[in-house]
């Protein structure tokens, strides 16, 4: 009994789904449906993306001019003080 068991090869069970209706229009406009919201989505995406790619590009310029600006007057500030302590004359 036991031996039997342990040389008997395990059948596989089979998963024979037929579906009951199959309407090929409506495949053809459900296909079509979803390639236009992925061409929709792909639009949308690319368009947010330039946008953003604008905007913090504008962001960044206007924040690296300022940048700029301060460091500028530091160096001005400490070179007329250098030169202040030297007592050498501006004017």
């Amino acid at each position: 009994m036991f031996l039997k068991s342990l040389l008997r090869l395990h059948s596989y069970r089979k998963f024979d789904y037929q579906p009951r209706y199959y309407n090929e229009q409506k495949e053809q406009r459900e296909q079509r449906l979803q390639e236009k919201r992925l061409i929709r989505d792909t639009e949308k995406r690319i368009s947010f993306r330039t946008g953003w790619h604008a905007e913090s590009k504008m962001h960044s310029s206007s924040s690296s001019s300022f940048r700029i600006a301060i460091i500028a007057g530091v160096l001005i500030l400490i070179s007329f003080f250098i030169l202040r302590s030297l007592k050498i004359d501006l004017y």
